[in-house]
């Protein structure tokens, strides 16, 4: 019996083989994009990453699909029962998975945020540090990381103020309280006289005062 099994383990020996230089060429190559030293017309630096494990996944699924045949005992009893036991936990417990994949995957290649970009999602503000398969994290002004449901930001309603600033900028308000028996002009000027003297902020256009 170990004989006629030689064979089919080669068999499984060549294609987990091809599979490692697969996916080794496959990190290689979105590595070098993620870093800059190639380009490609359908990844780029923010894509890649989310590229890179997706296509490793897939390579080592087809690999253990096409070897599994040739694996001495699948076509036993107690094999088959095992593969149909963890079919089901997998297709039971895959439910929200899927849904959390299905949103990382929108946001990433629709380019709803990137790493670095400053977000409010909800009732939350902070600067996106990882968008991952099944989750992201944000970092807010009080240095709390935060970990959202990528279905949860896909999902609801997401505001960028890091997309639009890199060209035509972005409005920023900022709300005060003036008591009532404050002369309005100088309140308006003061106003105004701060936002000029903050940092950061362009020229035009002018800061102005509802």
């Amino acid at each position: 019996n170990a004989l006629h099994a030689l064979p089919n383990l080669g068999i499984v020996f060549v294609v987990l083989a091809l599979a490692r230089f697969a996916s080794t060429a496959a990190r290689r190559f979105f590595v070098a994009v993620a870093r800059g030293d190639s380009k490609s017309r359908f990844f780029d630096q923010t894509t890649a990453p989310i590229a890179q494990r997706l296509t490793v996944i897939l390579v080592w699924i087809t690999a253990i699909i096409v070897a599994f045949p040739y694996i001495p005992g699948s076509q036993t009893p107690a094999f088959r029962g095992i593969s149909v036991l963890a079919g089901l936990m997998i297709s039971l417990g895959s439910g929200n998975l899927i849904a959390q994949l299905v949103g990382g995957l929108t946001m990433v290649y629709n380019r709803t945020c990137r790493p670095g970009d400053f977000v409010r999602i909800g009732e939350i503000e902070g600067t996106v540090a990882t968008v991952g398969f099944f989750s992201s994290r944000l970092v807010t002004g009080r240095n709390e990381e935060i970990v959202l449901p990528n279905s949860q930001i896909s999902g609801g309603t997401l505001i960028n103020y890091s997309r639009l600033n890199e060209t035509s900028g972005v409005l920023v308000p900022a709300t005060v309280t003036i008591g009532y028996n404050t002369p309005w002009r100088q309140v308006h000027a003061m106003l105004q006289k701060a936002a000029r003297r903050t940092t950061g902020l362009k020229p035009q256009p002018q800061p102005t005062v509802l």
